[in-house]
């Protein structure tokens, strides 16, 4: 059936359908988690019907354990780090990528540290490339327990 001449979101997703490529019961499933369904949507279509009919996926939890989560049930955190390159890692491979993620996240910026200046009347505080109204920064410092003078 030809649905070019209809507007909606999933439309990219039919020549895979028709092709083979994309099982519709995926498309049906994912259909509000856009992000999720490019993810399954590399998986070998089998794959892609195994996980639609409800088979679990081993999930690593940032804290180390290893859950099972249905397809339905998979946020699109866990979908990216468990899909990759048209596969399902295991894992053990998962707990590489956790490992990577809060790696990159401990790493200092390196560079020049942002510039910190107030402006001319004295209204607004400029951290970088942000500003900060004099008024809430005092309100914070007050709130915890700063005696803020003039």
């Amino acid at each position: 059936m030809d649905l070019s001449q209809y507007q909606f979101t999933l439309r990219s997703y039919m020549p895979g359908v028709a092709g083979g490529r994309i099982a519709p019961e995926t498309v049906a499933l994912l259909a509000g988690r856009i992000r999720t369904l490019d993810a399954v949507a590399q998986l070998p279509i089998q794959e892609q019907r195994r996980l639609t009919a409800g088979e679990p996926i081993a999930v690593r939890a940032p804290d180390g354990a290893v859950v099972s989560r249905s397809l339905a049930d998979l946020t699109w955190t866990e979908a990216a780090r468990v899909i990759r390159d048209g596969r399902i890692l295991t894992p053990a491979e998962q707990e590489l990528t956790l490992r990577r993620m809060s790696n990159s996240r401990a790493r200092r910026r390196s560079g020049r540290p942002p510039r910190v200046a107030i402006d001319g009347n004295g209204l607004t505080l400029r951290v970088g490339t942000h500003e900060i109204p004099m008024e809430r920064l005092l309100a914070a410092l007050r709130a915890h327990g700063y005696e803020v003078s003039r």
